[in-house]
């Protein structure tokens, strides 16, 4: 009949625009997936990046406290040095006799 045939065809119609509502929001789904998957892609890469800046400051932070130290060394060594010719220096000009108060006798003149 004519009236089961233009309910089969906005059966039809209802079907149609089901499905391209479906079509649609499963499109809409993939473009917002799409631009997660782009803002996390972005995300890790920045991390990454920090990641990479960070360790860089840390050897370079390590770098400076091994020089640091390298130097502090060096100066200890330098100040060990210099007492030691101070005593052989007090100690010679004692052996002379040329001074009973050491180098005294030297910077008092």
């Amino acid at each position: 009949s004519n009236f089961e045939k233009e309910l089969k065809l906005k059966q039809e119609k209802r079907n149609r625009v089901k499905k391209l509502e479906e079509e649609a929001l499963k499109k809409k789904q993939q473009l917002i997936d799409e631009q997660n998957r782009k803002k996390r892609e972005l995300f890790l890469k920045k991390a990454a990046e920090e990641e990479r800046e960070a360790k860089k400051a840390e050897n370079f932070v390590a770098i400076l406290e091994a020089k640091e130290r390298e130097w502090f060394e060096k100066l200890q060594q330098t100040q060990k040095i210099q007492e030691n010719a101070y005593v052989y220096l007090e100690n010679a000009l004692m052996r002379d006799g040329t001074g009973e108060g050491g180098l005294q006798s030297y910077t008092n003149d």
